[in-house]
Parts: C-alpha cells; structure tokens; sequence
C-alpha cells in the first residue's frame, strides 16, 4: 500500500478544491481550516480568498463574521483586481450607492453576473429609480449565456408588479 501523502506535497489548488467540496457540503468549519491554513502556509490564490470571504459571509458558519468577509473581498480585489469580489462587495452592501460601485467595477472587469446585479437594483427600485432603460442595457450586456434562470427571476419579478410590457418594449 502506498505511503499516504505528506501535506506538504499538496499544493495550493488541491487544498482549495478540498476546501470547495466541503463548502459545497456545507462543512464550513472544515473548509475554513483549510483555507487558513493555505494562507498561513503557502499563497491563497484568487478562488481560494473567494471561498474565505463566502464562509466568513454564511451564518451557517460559526465566526459568522460580515465585516471581516468585506476585508476579506476588499483584498481579494485589490490584490487580484477580481471581478468576482468587487460583486460580493456589491452584494454585501445589497443597496445604495456603494452596491451600484462595486457592480460597475465587476462590470468592468468582466463579470456578466454584475450587469445582471445591475439591472436587478434598477428593477427593484433599491435605488430609489426604476430605469426600464437601464435595467435593459444591463441585461442586454449581462448576455445570454448567463444563467437563464436569473433572467426568469427578474421575469417574475416584473410580471408581478405588472411591469412586464415595459421591459419588453
């Protein structure tokens, strides 16, 4: 039988594909340890701090922690300019101004999902508009090989404020 394997000939990706898994399977302590070990030990790439920054932001998770989730992201998106964080930035702050910011700059940087978050906070009225237009624009550049189910959430969400003929015209 073959020797098991010392941890440290596991590198970065393998611990955070480990660490993913058991996120998925909502072992979040577990995937957290991993995490911060990677980060003591070696250099927590971009996916990895992602990760980090999503367990610290789940209230299943026991150091439930927001604030440190937005540290987390922060430099996650200065260190890496990553899309990704600048939306869970938008995320974290659900609304206002700083919501839109940190969607625009995932938008600029790529992230399809952003425009969807976009046109959302204009359908939505969180921001005190509702820009038909905009909300418009946005999904036009959100594409449509971005998820089709969230394109059907803001459907339904329009269709029960009977919206719907002003975002189909």
């Amino acid at each position: 039988m073959p020797n098991s394997p010392d941890k440290d000939d596991i590198d970065e990706h393998s611990f955070v594909k480990a660490a993913n898994f058991l996120f998925r399977n909502n072992d979040l302590e577990n995937a957290a340890k991993i995490l911060n070990y990677v980060k003591e030990k070696y250099f927590l790439l971009e996916d990895g701090v992602i990760l980090l920054g999503k367990i610290y932001q789940s209230k299943k998770y026991s150091h439930y922690n927001l604030e440190k989730a937005k540290e987390i992201f922060e430099d996650a998106y200065d260190f890496f300019n990553s899309a990704e964080a600048a939306n869970y930035l938008g995320l974290l702050f659900h609304s206002g101004k700083e919501s839109i910011d940190w969607f625009q700059k995932a938008a600029n940087l790529g992230s399809k999902v952003a425009y969807y978050n976009l046109a959302y906070q204009e359908l939505s009225g969180y921001n005190k508009t509702y820009d038909i237009e905009k909300a418009k624009k946005w999904l036009e550049m959100a594409g449509e090989e971005h998820d089709g189910q969230q394109h059907i959430r803001l459907l339904t969400l329009f269709d029960s404020r009977k919206k719907i003929n002003e975002l189909i015209e």
